[in-house]
């Protein structure tokens, strides 16, 4: 999704799609919707809203809380600049775009358990967090369109990074544009018989 409507975003869909990444109980203990290496859930979530495109909501940086399922202020008055994101392909994106997620690494939280191989383990983590917004999003009549590239030094100040962060992964959103609202209609599993002569392995894991 690369384009968006103009119109302000309602504040309870955004609340809606950030709902997927939020803990929630199960059987009296706190569990998300998505694992993580050793339990450590390293991946922190980052919103900034562009002022006057989320009704209710004041432009600026915020952390989302997944366990209180809030959105936490960070300072006053704090702008994302479009020159953070490539000029041609990105920037035309987010400058349509109403807010931007920001899926940031705290390796203080993981690195004791796997070392050097954390942020792998962070990526994989970011990329099940994404596919649950993207779908989340379909459901809010929202698009997110993912950002290959970004300066990521603009980052810090912004959200007040500290020296363990690693941005991993990047989406700007919007209301989706009318023409896409509908679903594509998903052509029915074809299913053949297998050939008689094919010889089945049992293969013990």
């Amino acid at each position: 999704m690369r384009q968006f409507l103009p119109e302000p975003v309602a504040l309870q869909a955004l609340a809606d799609l950030l709902a997927c990444l939020s803990q929630q109980p199960l059987d009296g203990q706190p569990k998300f919707l998505y694992g993580s290496a050793g339990g450590a859930y390293p991946m922190q979530t980052y919103v900034y809203v562009k002022p006057g495109r989320v009704e209710g909501l004041a432009g600026g940086a915020y952390y989302h809380d997944p366990a209180a399922h809030r959105l936490v202020a960070l300072g006053q008055g704090r702008e994302l600049s479009a020159d953070a994101y490539d000029y041609f392909v990105n920037r035309p994106v987010f400058e349509a775009a109403a807010f931007a997620l920001f899926l940031v690494a705290d390796l203080a939280a993981i690195e004791p358990l796997y070392g050097d191989k954390s942020l792998d383990f962070c990526h994989i983590e970011a990329g099940a967090m994404a596919q649950l917004l993207t779908i989340a999003a379909a459901e809010q009549r929202l698009g997110l369109c993912g950002i290959g590239s970004l300066e990521t030094d603009r980052l810090e100040a912004l959200f007040e990074l500290g020296a363990s962060h690693r941005p991993v992964y990047s989406m700007v959103g919007g209301l989706r544009r009318a023409h896409v609202h509908g679903a594509h209609p998903v052509a029915p599993l074809q299913q053949s018989a297998a050939p008689a002569a094919v010889e089945m392995e049992e293969i013990e894991i």
